[in-house]
């Protein structure tokens, strides 16, 4: 029997080796002991109803109820952006016109917003290799909605889920090339971001 329940202090051992078999790109499982402590920390305050609305993120585990092993993890961030900004990508439209020239063109371009800024985010679920199945993977993700369902007072008006995106291990440059990026992104300060030049080049 596999049971769903909060995160706990206890759970701290069986997170580090949970972060040492999860992928890159989990940010929720960084094999950080100290960072898995805060967060460890910071559900067990959420659930207690000891932080803000702005700090709260739910951390669920799923226990093998015969072993007592840590099968997996999900969790719900309460709400996006309300300590410093959340960014994310919309898919809009750029025309270029001139009667004079002759030109007519349209670009499906990616624009940098905040629009998703107070959205509650299911976050990372990931489970042990080992306990790899449909029914422990729904069982965990959905555990996540019901939790929502039965408390909505506790989230923003809609809920998000970032899609990861997939590299085969043929694209070990681009990959290199995207992890470089994402490093320089978490680093950058605001005044640096404000700096950039992101007008997108179409004679490239």
């Amino acid at each position: 029997m596999m049971l769903i329940r909060p995160v706990e202090p206890g759970d701290l051992d069986a997170l580090v080796e949970l972060s040492r078999v999860a992928d890159a790109g989990r940010s929720m499982l960084q094999s950080n002991i100290e960072q898995l402590f805060v967060l460890i920390q910071r559900s067990c305050q959420s659930f207690a109803g000891e932080l803000e609305l702005a700090d709260r993120r739910y951390v669920f585990a799923l226990e093998d109820g015969q072993t007592g092993k840590l099968a997996g993890i999900s969790g719900i961030e309460a709400a996006l952006g309300l300590r410093e900004p959340w960014y994310n990508y919309r898919v809009g439209t750029i025309v270029h016109a001139s009667k004079e020239l002759g030109i007519y063109s349209r670009h499906a371009t990616l624009f940098l917003s905040n629009d998703h800024t107070g959205y509650s985010e299911l976050t990372s679920l990931f489970l042990h290799p080992d306990y790899l199945s449909a029914d422990s993977n729904n069982l965990l993700s959905k555990a996540r909605f019901l939790f929502i369902a039965q408390y909505p007072e506790l989230f923003g008006p809609v809920v998000t889920a970032e899609m990861r995106g997939y590299l085969d291990a043929e694209e070990a440059e681009l990959r290199e090339l995207t992890d470089s990026a994402l490093a320089k992104l978490r680093d950058i300060t605001d005044a640096e971001y404000a700096a950039l030049d992101l007008t997108p080049d179409f004679d490239l």
